[in-house]
């Protein structure tokens, strides 16, 4: 069977970097939410294990908003999805360092 292609105006494509940003930014969302998850099971008294998790999704957030970042640099490419990788992101690493300097105060 032939596949019809439709009507192209441009010779954009998404951006790997993108789609990878993407990505890592929604495993880390969902990771983000089991750890509040398992925290909140444990009465906020998770442990080193958790706090070990939260560093390693604040390091992923920042490597995904930074692959975010470079992805938006490139040209002819859908800006769509590193635009929202990077907005992801972004708001993971600035809602743990918010909760980090709030814990350090604390």
């Amino acid at each position: 069977m032939i596949r019809k292609k439709g009507v192209r105006f441009s010779d954009k494509k998404h951006s790997i970097k993108g789609i990878i940003s993407l990505a890592m930014g929604i495993i880390s969302l969902i990771l983000l939410i089991v750890l509040f998850y398992l925290s909140a099971r444990a009465s906020g008294s998770g442990g080193m294990v958790i706090g070990y998790m939260g560093v390693a999704i604040l390091i992923t957030s920042i490597i995904g908003a930074f692959l975010a970042y470079q992805a938006y640099k490139e040209r002819d490419v859908y800006y769509n999805l590193p635009l929202t990788g990077l907005i992801i992101n972004l708001l993971i690493f600035l809602t743990l360092f918010v909760l980090y300097i709030v814990g350090l105060v604390m």
